[in-house]
Order: C-alpha cells, then structure tokens, then sequence
C-alpha cells in the first residue's frame, strides 16, 4: 500500500488498525470495511471518513473499547427525517455508552458551537451516557446527562474514559498520554482556526488578535518544553474547567515569559483555541 497514504495522525491510526484487523481497505484505497458490531462498509475519499476510521481505531486500540461493542452509521430513534450517528459505543449489556460524531477539520468556531448543540441532540435521542465531537486532531468530549448549551464547560471532560472506567481529569500528560506529533500543514490549518476565532469569527480582522494568539502560542510551546515526564501539561482543558479558571491559568504561565503583561482576549475565546491547538505538540512542527 501506498506509504504517502499515512502522511497525518489520522491516517496513522488507519494504519494501525490495518495491521491489527479491526479495519480493510480496498487496494486502490476507495473503501474501507469496520470490523465491528457489524461489518460496515463506506467510500474513504471523504475527509469525514478518514476521521471516523481514526477515531474507530484509537477507540479500540487506545482506549480499550471490543470492536464488537462498537457500531457505525447507527440510526437514531425518533427522528424525522431518519438520522444517523457515526459511532456508537455499547457497554458489556447493550446500552448506549458513548455516541461519536465525525467532521472536517476545517470546520470554525460557530460551526462547532453548531455541531455541538446538534450531537448533543442526537446523544439524547440514542441515551448515550456520553457523547464527543471529533476534527481531525480536535476532540471534545461531554457528559450527556444535564447537558446545558450555554455552559457548555460543565459537562465537558478531558477526554473519554478508558475502557468504561472513571472520567480522568486530564488527557495529556507528558510521557504517559502524549501530544500528538502532525506535520506543518496541519499546525498552519490549526493556527488559521486560532486565529479565526480570536477575529471573532471571521467578521473582523484585528491585528491585535493575532498578537495575542501569538501570545497562546508562546505559552503552548512554553508549557511543552517544562513539563517534566509524569507532570500534566497545563495548556489543556481539564474536567468541567471553566473559561475563566483556564485564561487564569494560561496566564500565569505567560507571566514566567514576560513578567509584565496578560492575555488580552476573552475567557471564552481562549478556552475554544485551546480547544483547538491542545492536542498538538507545536513546537515540534514550527
């Protein structure tokens, strides 16, 4: 098979669950079939796919979920027109456990508030005890039960449990669940999202803004960089964090750099871009 096919984190993952049977791909690399609950089949040209396919495999590789408890292209009940899930993961007596959603990576900051509101609907027709959005590197991950839109963060956690334990406060910690490595298009791809945001959504270009993502930035790589093995990075959003205890954060880290000054932007806009670089380790790939 073609080795450029593996040329980002997700197409790794397919890689992977190549080589441990839980997915096949035609030769000329158009289809793949999951080896799970059922045999499902889809076309892989789609980015959305490539995703799904990647979030199947770490599902069932890194977080420890039996492929067969695990279906594809679900259809949730009660609604009109049909919908479908991407993913749905069963707990060991057939009860919707956790529900995934898969899209672009380009996808900005009020589309995912979108995509959010819209799984979210989907988690409480499937009575899925969780539910996360997928992007590419980007993943978000909620507790379905009391589940607000506007406080979005207190039902949000770090990440999905393994293998149907405790919900971890962290995701990332150095040595142990590592960042992740991805190559120069996709940090320019992400810094562009970053940026997008910080201009508040698109409708303005304020140079300002870009000086203090590249302030984000700065801590990012800051953060990278000090964090001893076994230590949690602290450039992540943490179990039920709020926006103002992360800028809080952020910013005391920014103060060891420069001793003087603060991150100017919104508790909210800093908490969605370090949704977005949070999964990266950027200093390996500027």
């Amino acid at each position: 098979m073609n080795t450029d096919f593996y040329d980002s984190v997700f197409e790794e993952n397919i890689k992977r669950g190549i080589d441990s049977g839980i997915i096949t791909i035609t030769e000329n690399q158009r289809r793949i079939t999951y080896h799970c609950k059922r045999d499902y089949s889809a076309f892989l040209k789609d980015p959305e796919e490539k995703n799904r396919a990647s979030c199947f495999c770490e599902l069932v590789l890194d977080y420890g979920y039996p492929p067969e408890n695990i279906d594809i292209e679900v259809v949730i009940p009660k609604t009109i027109p049909e919908d479908k899930a991407d993913i749905i993961v069963y707990d060991d007596n057939g009860a919707e456990y956790l529900m995934v959603e898969c899209f672009e990576s380009w996808i900005t900051g009020d589309e995912y508030e979108y995509a959010i509101e819209l799984s979210s609907e989907k988690a409480e027709h499937v009575q899925s005890k969780f539910f996360a959005l997928t992007a590419d590197v980007r993943k978000t991950v909620f507790k379905a039960e009391g589940f607000k839109l506007y406080e979005t963060y207190k039902n949000t956690i770090a990440d999905i449990p393994t293998k149907y334990g405790e919900i971890p406060q962290y995701r990332f910690i150095k040595g142990v669940k590592d960042l992740k490595k991805v190559n120069k298009k996709t940090v320019k791809t992400l810094l562009e999202l970053a940026n997008f945001i910080a201009w508040q959504g698109g409708t303005i270009y304020d140079p300002e803004a870009e000086l203090e993502v590249n302030k984000l930035v700065q801590v990012k790589i800051k953060d990278e960089a000090t964090t001893k093995y076994g230590e949690v990075y602290k450039f992540q959003i943490e179990t039920k964090e709020s926006p103002q205890h992360l800028l809080y954060k952020i910013n005391s880290i920014y103060y060891n750099i420069q001793q003087s000054d603060d991150i100017l932007l919104q508790p909210d806009t800093v908490y969605k871009i370090v949704e977005v670089l949070q999964d990266i380790e950027l200093s390996s790939a500027i």
